[in-house]
């Protein structure tokens, strides 16, 4: 939780203050604009967003291939991070993203806890350049008035 605080610290006490379906509205829409931005496309991803969104557990097939995914994806910015010798060139800095993402949505589906929300909006938040408009998403779904 630590981590979200530091990049966000109103974000923190609305999640903890937010009901679980709020909670789990916000880091559904924060994790589907990583993975949009990103690029992350895969129907295991969609499959796993789409459960979570709809309070479904994860099957153990589901979880283990996300998580295939995002050690793949981990292993790919390593790989770029040691061929540019520190460099954080394009292809390095896209495949972080990337792992971040995948990061997110692994994190969210994890468990339903504001300890996992937290973690899944600050790997979500992590992968986008733009990082107070993903944290806007949150906060938008935080606040909504909607029951």
């Amino acid at each position: 939780m630590l981590r979200l605080e530091s990049v966000a610290p109103h974000l923190l006490g609305a999640l903890i203050n937010a009901d679980a379906g709020r909670r789990r509205a916000a880091v559904f829409d924060v994790c589907s604009h990583a993975i949009a931005i990103n690029s992350v496309i895969d129907p295991v991803v969609v499959r796993a967003l789409d459960d979570y969104a709809q309070g479904m557990s994860m099957a153990d097939g589901v979880l283990g291939e996300l998580k295939a995914l995002q050690e793949q994806a981990d292993d790919q910015y390593f790989e770029h991070a040691d061929r540019d010798g520190g460099y954080q060139g394009r292809q390095t800095l896209a495949a972080f993203a990337r792992a971040r993402a995948l990061s997110s949505v692994l994190f969210a589906v994890g468990a339903d806890s504001v300890a996992a929300a937290c973690e899944s909006i600050y790997e979500a938040i992590s992968s986008v350049d733009d990082q107070a408009a993903a944290i806007a998403i949150a906060v938008r779904e935080l606040r909504s008035d909607q029951s």
